[in-house]
């Protein structure tokens, strides 16, 4: 996409780019097109995307963050519990109904606990991390095309920049 938009420039001039980031369902994709038909300097136009990102990677952090401290705190919960029924079985000692009622509850949740901890909020932490790099990546790689197409409408010079996010397998599948 940022090949056949650095030679979409090349042939039209940038501000024929505003139709393509129009055509785009990127939104850093788009915001990045409409600063640079703006006409920003190449300084203005990456402060501005560095910063876009690093306030996307926070907002991201924080949610990561808190997901990582609810499977942090969840066998805490479950120990809680155990201590509830706990009490409450050494409550009744004297009546083995209260004492079958109350063992359950007291060792079943730990359980409850750690499978919250390790099915639930870790894996959810996770996916928001690896979703994350995933999209740092790409806002990444548009900054770096969009300057390069600031910069030198050369495709080829693009091409060349942005290859080096590939691996080289998939570089050899590209060519």
């Amino acid at each position: 996409t940022m090949i056949e938009m650095a030679l979409h420039t090349r042939n039209h001039g940038v501000l024929a780019l505003e139709a393509a980031s129009e055509q785009s369902t990127l939104t850093f994709l788009k915001r990045a097109l409409a600063l640079l038909v703006d006409g920003l300097r190449e300084d203005e136009l990456a402060d501005i995307l560095q910063g876009e990102m690093l306030h996307f990677r926070q907002r991201r952090a924080q949610i990561e963050r808190m997901f990582r401290q609810a499977a942090l705190f969840a066998p805490a919960f479950g120990v809680a519990g155990s201590v509830i029924g706990l009490i409450d079985m050494l409550a009744g000692i004297t009546d083995p109904d209260v004492i079958l009622k109350t063992i359950p509850v007291a060792l079943t949740s730990p359980l409850y606990g750690i499978v919250f901890a390790n099915a639930v909020f870790f894996p959810i932490a996770e996916g928001i991390h690896a979703k994350t790099q995933k999209e740092l990546l790409i806002q990444k790689l548009i900054t770096d095309g969009v300057l390069v197409i600031r910069r030198e409408p050369n495709p080829r010079k693009l091409a060349i920049k942005l290859e080096s996010f590939l691996t080289p397998s998939a570089r050899a599948l590209e060519n």
